[in-house]
């Protein structure tokens, strides 16, 4: 991708490259990105060990039914084939066949589903046919999603994109462009064209692996397009392959929810990562992958045991979005009208606050955690002098005059108060004083590793409650784009 954007003939943001052989390769080496060492969340020992522990009877139970679920409703729609209980029938298959099947391969891929690791290399490759990716391409580009997530021109799997667009996002859910690309590559591979970003994270002594595992697939859903000619039915197609096309809205529709509208470029997946709750008919689809904050920073823990990890860290890291509802309202909300007006000098702004000019970014501050939220069409807003530098300088000003006037007044108060109450108003507030540093020293370190991630954590210690009265207040005035960003 890359090149520039140009908004008003004013503001000219460069954008990233997220071609894994482009510049952002280099740029992403250049700034230390690269297999770089990331915030981990505290977890004893002992009880890291028991949520790692895998077992076949619950990975047994729960692929049973997702495989006897799509068996059924494979069923209903050859049973009611074209009529218009077909419609139902093939809305419930391609979700079961080309949507749930997404979860499945991931979990397997990683492993840590079964404790067998045939079990898992089985239901690994089978959902990798459904979802028409190579298993050995897919495996090694998921390992660098994990070492690299979001990192332009490193992670391939970067789905959403800037700058956003509304209409190619709606247009994803039809997995027409999504599915024939992925079909497309399996068919190049299968005549030995490796692509050059496959090239780029799998080893050469993996490429004829490659080439035999696109050429199986490929020559199956060729097959089913042969016997639906042959037959004059297009049963075959319906049953085997298309599902991965007309089942596909359901990945769109899950995967929306991991990373879409976050930060790039950033060493702490609490930064361009989300944990959304979700009902249990989503978890059972999704595999708790919704539990996705933790899964990145553990991804040795199975899918059944992340929503216990995520009671023992969900003090470290931002709230969680409570439903899939109030995430996609979080992902596609812009910014309001009164923050984004006309600005002509365009070299009076930072580097971020034009990228929110050109709808690249937003942000969106959740509990302690100030999170960049992918806009969608602000190009067509304006941008207004009230986010310009001297806005900022009258803002700090203004507060700055509060907080003035607040110690002076709490001064004048205590000098005029009578002696007979200083010591108990002495007493309340070093009670209040002491609870307060209990709230902050029991948080815990954001960081084993680098005493530096307290400076780039969006777990704010120093957040106590009698700064938070004091910052509160001016806080919420300020527009959503002229909150603080995180390092």
């Amino acid at each position: 991708m890359g090149g520039r954007v140009t908004f008003g003939g004013t503001v000219t943001v460069e954008l990233e490259d997220y071609s894994l052989v482009g510049a952002g390769k280099a740029r992403a080496h250049d700034r230390g990105l690269v297999n770089a060492e990331w915030f981990l969340a505290d977890v004893e020992p002992a009880r890291m060990r028991e949520l790692q522990v895998r077992t076949n009877r619950r990975a047994t139970i729960d692929t049973a039914l997702w495989i006897g679920l799509t068996f059924l409703a494979g069923w209903w729609l050859v049973a009611t084939a074209w009529s218009w209980w077909s419609v139902p029938a093939m809305l419930c298959y391609g979700a079961l066949y080309g949507g749930a099947s997404d979860s499945r391969w991931h979990e397997m891929g990683h492993g840590t589903a079964f404790r067998s690791r045939r079990a898992n290399e089985i239901i690994y490759h089978l959902a990798s046919f459904q979802l028409f990716r190579g298993p050995t391409v897919w495996r090694w580009s998921h390992y660098r999603h994990h070492t690299d997530t979001i990192i332009t021109g490193r992670d391939a799997e970067i789905v959403f994109q800037r700058p956003p667009s509304v209409w190619r996002t709606i247009f994803a859910f039809t997995h027409l462009q999504g599915g024939a690309e992925l079909f497309g590559r399996l068919v190049r591979h299968a005549f030995g064209r490796i692509d050059e970003d496959a090239k780029e994270f799998v080893p050469a002594s993996e490429w004829k692996r490659v080439i035999i595992e696109s050429r199986a697939i490929v020559s199956v859903v060729v097959a089913a397009v042969v016997l639906s000619f042959a037959y004059g039915s297009f049963l075959p197609i319906a049953l085997i392959g298309g599902p991965t096309i007309y089942g596909g809205w359901l990945v769109v529709f899950f995967g929306i929810t991991q990373h879409a509208g976050l930060q790039e470029n950033v060493l702490d997946h609490r930064y361009n990562t989300r944990t959304v709750y979700m009902n249990p008919l989503f978890r059972f689809l999704y595999s708790n992958m919704n539990y996705h904050v933790e899964h990145h920073m553990f991804p040795s823990v199975p899918y059944h045991a992340l929503p216990d990890l995520h009671a023992e860290v969900k003090d470290q890291l931002a709230p969680a979005v409570p439903t899939t509802a109030t995430a996609y309202r979080v992902i596609f909300r812009p910014l309001p009208d009164s923050t984004l007006t006309r600005h002509t000098k365009s070299n009076s702004m930072s580097p971020r606050l034009k990228a929110v000019a050109v709808g690249l970014t937003s942000v969106n501050r959740i509990g302690f955690n100030t999170q960049m939220v992918g806009l969608t069409s602000l190009q067509r807003r304006r941008w207004t002098s009230e986010n310009s530098a001297e806005s900022i300088l009258r803002t700090a000003h203004s507060f700055l005059a509060n907080l003035a006037k607040m110690i002076s007044c709490s001064v004048m108060a205590c000098a005029l108060m009578p002696t007979s109450i200083l010591p108990r108003a002495h007493s309340s507030m070093a009670k209040s004083s002491a609870r307060n540093t209990m709230v902050v020293s029991t948080a815990k370190p954001v960081s084993r590793r680098d005493a530096r991630s307290h400076n780039q954590s969006p777990y704010i210690q120093s957040q106590s409650t009698v700064v938070e009265s004091l910052v509160t207040s001016t806080e919420r005035q300020l527009p959503d784009a002229l909150r603080p960003l995180p390092p």
